[in-house]
């Protein structure tokens, strides 16, 4: 694997790391929480929404079709912060199966989004779909008192306080 794709890879790993981390601290109370935001009303269920989006880029990956369709169900509520943890995990070892035999990872011949991409921007559509999202509970957090983890400050360079 060459280098740029190594680096895009391990960056992957990092912001996912956060994600997790974010789910081990924040009280499922707090993720089940309604926020104004059309369809994804919780920071849990954005989450969830997460594992389902790397599963859609990573089917893409994969060769087949990706159904977007298929997301979170209208009252969707955590009980347990295990069962995002165990949807990230089985998003996770499904992506890097599939990312390990990739050969071609420039030429653009994968369709998403309307668009046909190299594996590499997949990739970076899914790096760029989580840290939109975790803008969005950083965003949350401050606005609403909810103590970010300790990895976000260090690692996000919320330095400015």
């Amino acid at each position: 694997m060459e280098d740029r794709v190594y680096n895009l890879i391990a960056h992957w790993k990092q912001i996912r790391k956060l994600t997790y981390e974010f789910v081990r601290v924040v009280p499922i109370y707090v993720l089940n929480k309604h926020i104004e935001r059309p369809i994804y009303d919780s920071m849990g269920k954005q989450i969830y929404e997460l594992a389902l989006m790397q599963r859609h880029y990573t089917d893409i990956l994969d060769g087949k079709p990706a159904d977007f369709s298929k997301m979170a169900p209208k009252n969707f509520k955590i009980h347990e912060s295990a069962e995002l943890t165990r949807a990230l995990k089985t998003s996770d070892e499904y992506f890097f199966k599939v990312a390990l035999i990739i050969t071609d990872w420039e030429s653009p011949i994968y369709e998403a989004m309307g668009r046909k991409h190299s594996a590499y921007g997949v990739v970076q559509m899914l790096v760029e779909h989580e840290t939109f999202h975790q803008g969005q509970f950083a965003a949350i957090s401050y606005l609403t008192g909810i103590k970010l983890p300790k990895s976000w400050k260090d690692e996000v360079s919320f330095h400015f306080r």
